[in-house]
C-alpha cells in the first residue's frame, strides 16, 4: 500500500536470504539480524518471528524450484502521509521469493573489478541496521556501472572500509586462507 510508511518514509527492515539446492542459507542467523534491526527502530512483526520463519520456508516449499531469493521486509505499516510512527496501527510483513542465477564460472576466473566510490558511508548508527534506505547503496551502483567497474566500495571518514553497495567483502591471503573483517566499525 502507498500508505505503508515502509514504501513513503522507508521506516522498515529487510533481509535478502538464498537458497541453493533445496537448502536454505543462513536463515536464522538472517531472522536473527532482521529482529536486531527492527528492535534499534522499535519495530516488531505482526506475528512471531517463529511463524516469519515459517511463511519463509512455506513460500520457498511452494516454489518448487531448487534455488532462490527471499526478499523479506518488515514496515511500520500502512496508515497514513505523515512522519509518525503511530499513524500505523499495525506492522506490515512482506515475503517474496525471486529468481537466482548465480555468477558464471568466467567470472572467478577472471576476477571482478572494484573501486573506492565516491559516495560517502552511512553513519555508523545507521550501519547497524539493515534499512530499507538503500539510496547511498544505489547511487554506489549507479556509479560503477558509469565507470565500468563491477563492485563499488565505499569509505567511512578515517578511511576505514565500510561496504559494498550489496556485497560482503573478505580477504583471501596467499594461502587461500579466508578473513572476514570485524563488524565493530
Amino acid at each position: 500500500p502507498w500508505d505503508d510508511h515502509l514504501v513513503h518514509r522507508g521506516d522498515g527492515v529487510f533481509e535478502t536470504v538464498k537458497w541453493v539446492n533445496g537448502r536454505v542459507y543462513l536463515l536464522n542467523e538472517h531472522l536473527a539480524r532482521m529482529e536486531r534491526s527492527g528492535k534499534a527502530i522499535d519495530l516488531a512483526p505482526p506475528c512471531p518471528w517463529a511463524e516469519v520463519r515459517e511463511i519463509v520456508l512455506e513460500l520457498g516449499r511452494a516454489c518448487g524450484t531448487d534455488m532462490g531469493l527471499y526478499r523479506i521486509l518488515l514496515g511500520r505499516g500502512p496508515g497514513g502521509f505523515g512522519i509518525f510512527p503511530s499513524e500505523c496501527p499495525e506492522p506490515s510483513l512482506y515475503v517474496a521469493a525471486y529468481s537466482y542465477s548465480p555468477k558464471p564460472e568466467s567470472v572467478y576466473e577472471r576476477g571482478v573489478t572494484a573501486f573506492r566510490t565516491s559516495i560517502p558511508a552511512k553513519q555508523s548508527y545507521l550501519a547497524t541496521i539493515k534499512s530499507i534506505d538503500y539510496l547511498p547503496n544505489v547511487l554506489m551502483k549507479k556509479e560503477a556501472v558509469a565507470k565500468g567497474k563491477d563492485f563499488p566500495v565505499c569509505f567511512d571518514s578515517r578511511g576505514f572500509m565500510a561496504e559494498g553497495a550489496t556485497e560482503n567483502i573478505a580477504l583471501v591471503d596467499e594461502s587461500g586462507c579466508v578473513t572476514v573483517p570485524k563488524l565493530d566499525n
